[in-house]
């Protein structure tokens, strides 16, 4: 909670959590109006886009595989589409 609250304090538009046991990725987006929390979203699976770094997205499985992807490649993929 402390990191949300700092994020928000700084303006920080977007940031992702990552649950490796529970196999989720939550996006959390800064709503325009500052009484509001963060917006958040829960991935299972699919591509997850930000909305803070155009053109930035991941595969939500990729934070899943064993062993994890070539960094490079999911790079790669990511700047090609």
């Amino acid at each position: 909670m402390t990191k949300a609250l700092n994020y928000r304090k700084h303006g920080v538009p977007e940031y992702w959590a990552a649950d490796p046991e529970q196999m989720v990725l939550h996006q959390h987006l800064l709503p325009e109006d500052p009484t509001v929390a963060y917006a958040v979203t829960i991935h299972t699976q699919g591509r997850v886009e930000s909305r803070a770094l155009s053109s930035f997205w991941i595969d939500v499985g990729w934070l899943w595989q064993d062993p994890l992807p070539d960094e490079l490649r999911c790079l790669e993929q990511i700047l090609t589409q």
